[in-house]
C-alpha cells in the first residue's frame, strides 16, 4: 500500500511540476502559447537523397502577459549540414558518418499577415512580406515588423525544402525486405520555439537531445508516390476513403466492432521492388491532430499492420516481414496492455489512435506515434519489449504532460 501511495504521489507531483516551477521561479501565473499549423508537403523520390518541398502557415497566439517583437523557430534538420554544432560537438554520442555533410532546411519564403498587427508598415490587404530573419545552425530568429500584444495572434506563412536524413537521428529512413523503404519522419517542418515564463527557448539541436514544444492543432497534407501503401501519423486521417482500399477500411471497422480482438488490418509484405521514377503516380494523405505538441509521420512500402480497439482507442502495430514472428505475437498485446496500465495509474490516454512502428530509429516518441528499432529474429525479446513499453510511456511524459525534455529528461 505504501508503495502504491508513493507512486500516486510521484505522478501527481510530476503533473503539477511544470506549472509550479514556472510560477514559483518567476512569480508570473502559468500560461501556454497556442499554435495552429497548416502544412502541405510533397515527397520527391531519389535513391540517395529523397526530399520534401513544403508550404505552411502558423497561427501563433500570444497568451503571455508580454509584448513580443520577434519569434524563434527550430530548423532541426540543419543538424545534418556539414559543420553543424551537432557534427562538431565534443562528447556527442555518435561518430562522424554519412549522416552529415548534406541536407538541412532551405527556407524559400517567409511572410506575415494579420489585419490587427500593430505596425506602420501594414499593407491594405493585411500582408507583410517578406519577414527578415537570421539562421544560426538549427535556430531561425524572425523579426516582427511590429508589436505582438498579449492576447493577440499573427499568422506566419512559409515555404521550405529539406533532404530527409538517411539513418539519421530521430528522423530517418532506410531499406528493408525486398527493397522496400521506410520513412520515419520527424522534426520535418519549421517549428516555433517555446515562449514561457522564462522567455524564449531557442535551444540548438545537437543530436540525441529531447524537445520542448507548444501545444496546438495541425492540419497536414502529405503527397507521396502511390507505392507507399501505408502512411500514418500523429492524430487521425481525414480522407481515408481516398487513400485506403476497401479491404483496409472493412478490417478497421471490424476491429472497432470487436474490442480487445487483435485484427490483421493489412499485409503488404509481398512487395516487389519498384524502380524509382520521377513521374510515378502520387497520392495525397490528409491528417488532423488537436491538443498535441508535435506532428510526426511514417510511410512504408511493405508494412504489416495489426490493430486492437479498446476504450475508444485504436492501437496499431506496424512491422516488417523479417520481424513477423516476434511482432505478430507480442507487439499489439504489449501496446494494449501498456496503454491500459498507464491510463489506470497515470491518467487516461487522450488520443484516438496510437501507432507503434518498426523503423530504423532505435526508439523515439511523438504524440500518438512511436518509432521502434528493427528486430532481428533470435534477438533477446525482452529488449524489444522494454523498448516498446518505454516509448509508449513517453505518451504521458512528455507528450500529454508537456514537460521540458530538453532541460529535464524524465525517462
Amino acid at each position: 500500500m505504501r508503495l502504491f501511495l508513493c507512486f500516486v504521489f510521484c505522478i501527481l507531483v510530476g503533473l503539477e511540476a511544470p506549472t509550479y516551477a514556472q510560477t514559483s521561479a518567476t512569480g508570473i501565473p502559468y500560461f501556454q502559447q497556442h499554435v495552429h499549423y497548416t502544412l502541405a508537403a510533397t515527397f520527391h523520390d531519389d535513391y540517395t537523397s529523397p526530399s520534401i518541398d513544403g508550404t505552411g502557415s502558423l497561427e501563433y497566439t500570444n497568451n503571455s502577459p508580454d509584448t513580443l517583437h520577434e519569434l524563434y523557430f527550430h530548423l532541426y534538420w540543419n543538424l545534418f549540414k556539414s559543420g553543424s554544432y551537432g557534427e562538431t560537438a565534443p562528447n556527442r554520442d555518435h561518430s562522424p558518418d554519412s549522416k552529415y555533410g548534406h541536407g538541412g532546411v532551405d527556407i524559400k519564403s517567409l511572410s506575415l499577415h494579420h489585419s490587427h498587427f500593430i505596425s506602420s508598415d501594414l499593407t491594405e490587404s493585411g500582408i507583410l512580406t517578406p519577414l527578415s530573419y537570421e539562421i544560426d545552425n538549427t535556430i531561425m530568429r524572425v523579426h516582427l515588423p511590429g508589436r505582438l500584444l498579449p492576447g493577440d495572434s499573427v499568422t506566419v506563412d512559409f515555404s521550405w525544402s529539406g533532404i530527409l536524413p538517411n539513418y539519421g537521428i530521430r528522423s530517418t529512413w532506410g531499406w528493408h525486405d525486398n527493397g522496400a523503404r521506410n520513412f520515419a519522419t520527424a522534426q520535418w517542418y519549421p517549428q516555433v520555439c517555446v515562449y514561457d515564463n522564462h522567455g524564449w527557448h531557442p535551444d540548438q539541436y545537437i543530436g540525441m537531445g529531447e524537445f520542448y514544444t507548444d501545444y496546438g492543432a495541425f492540419d497536414v497534407s502529405l503527397t507521396l508516390p502511390e507505392r507507399f501503401s501505408t502512411v500514418i501519423s500523429t492524430g487521425w486521417q481525414t480522407n481515408p476513403q481516398e487513400t485506403l482500399p476497401d479491404s483496409v477500411l472493412t478490417r478497421l471497422a471490424f476491429a472497432k466492432a470487436h474490442p480487445d480482438s487483435i485484427v490483421r488490418i493489412s499485409d503488404y509484405s509481398d512487395y516487389h521492388f519498384t524502380k524509382i521514377a520521377q513521374d510515378a503516380p502520387m497520392r495525397t494523405w490528409k491528417f488532423h491532430a488537436d491538443s498535441v505538441r508535435d506532428f510526426a509521420w511514417c510511410a512504408d512500402e511493405a508494412y504489416i499492420r495489426d490493430a486492437v480497439y479498446d476504450n475508444g482507442i485504436m492501437h496499431n502495430a506496424l512491422y516488417w516481414e523479417h520481424s513477423r514472428d516476434f511482432w505478430s505475437k507480442e507487439a499489439a498485446k504489449i501496446e494494449l496492455l501498456t496503454i491500459q496500465t498507464n491510463s489506470k495509474f497515470a491518467g487516461q490516454y487522450l488520443y484516438p489512435n496510437i501507432f507503434m512502428c518498426e523503423t530504423y530509429e532505435g526508439g523515439m516518441e511523438y504524440p500518438g506515434i512511436v518509432f521502434i528499432g528493427p528486430y532481428s529474429n533470435g534477438e533477446r525479446e525482452h529488449w524489444a519489449q522494454n523498448t516498446m513499453m518505454h516509448e509508449l510511456g513517453h505518451q504521458w511524459y512528455p507528450m500529454m504532460m508537456g514537460s521540458n525534455e530538453t532541460d529535464y529528461g524524465y525517462m
